[in-house]
């Protein structure tokens, strides 16, 4: 079987997209490697035209009357990039639009180069951060929230709460790329092999750690976790049905 381009395994955007995707808003997307949230299985996109363009594109989408919910999904260079005058545009006339900012704390797509939101020059050198709730809120935005990608359960109600706000709301989604500047890994997870009932929910994820066991349950394939490529982020242990993915014998905190 060929794998279609996913997520990294433990990307913080594959929680921010599993909660757009059940949000039922129309995405304007962006330009970034969180693009690929477009294909199975996230499909959390619908647009994604430039770079920059998603806010503008979802105003104009909320202005001419899409019946749907209507959000834009951005990463955190784009937004300082290419961003914060459709922004500030959506502001100043009252767009009803959820904007979600995909603050990975680099530049990922391109190589990890560091930018005016990561508190370092591209050499390296301490520099003032951009405080992007600060920021928002200087602009004019006055419905902010920061929630930790990581974090499924919270993910899922801020956005909820986000596209109930009338004008623009702002959902900051802020965990750290897994690999750049370095690679970041929590305690190995496994399948515990008898518990799990192929109910195939960690799937999907998409992640790439995540792959088929040769043991069945009722005619569909157990889970199976990769040890090479778990980062162990817990993401596929928060949305597994019957609490069969844990802590590698051995490695827990």
């Amino acid at each position: 079987m060929i794998r279609p381009p996913v997520l990294c395994a433990g990307c913080p955007h594959t929680s921010t997209y599993m909660a757009v995707r059940a949000s039922g808003a129309r995405v304007a997307g962006d330009i970034g490697c969180y693009t690929l949230a477009a294909l199975d299985p996230l499909r959390g996109i619908d647009t994604s035209v430039a770079m920059g363009s998603s806010i503008g594109i979802a105003a104009g989408m909320a202005r001419a009357g899409e019946p749907r919910p209507v959000m834009a999904t951005i990463g955190d260079s784009t937004f300082l990039h290419a961003g914060l005058p459709a922004l500030i545009d959506a502001v100043y006339n009252n767009a009803n639009i959820t904007v979600m900012l995909l603050d990975n704390h680099i530049t990922a797509m391109t190589g990890g180069q560091d930018h005016p939101g990561t508190g370092r020059t591209l050499r390296g050198e301490p520099a003032p951060r951009v405080d992007y709730e600060a920021l928002v809120r200087a602009i004019g935005v006055t419905w902010v929230r920061k929630v930790d990608s990581y974090d499924l359960a919270v993910m899922y109600q801020t956005l909820r709460e986000a596209i109930a706000h009338r004008g623009v709301s702002v959902v900051i989604s802020d965990r750290p790329c897994v690999l750049d500047p370095v690679k970041i890994k929590g305690p190995a997870l496994e399948v515990a092999n008898d518990l799990c009932n192929a109910c195939q929910s960690c799937m999907n994820l998409g992640c790439p750690a995540l792959t088929w066991a040769d043991e069945s349950f009722e005619g569909r394939h157990k889970v199976r976790i990769d040890p090479a490529l778990g980062v162990g982020c817990t993401l596929c242990a928060q949305v597994c049905t019957v609490d069969c993915i844990k802590p590698l014998a051995g490695t827990a905190p």
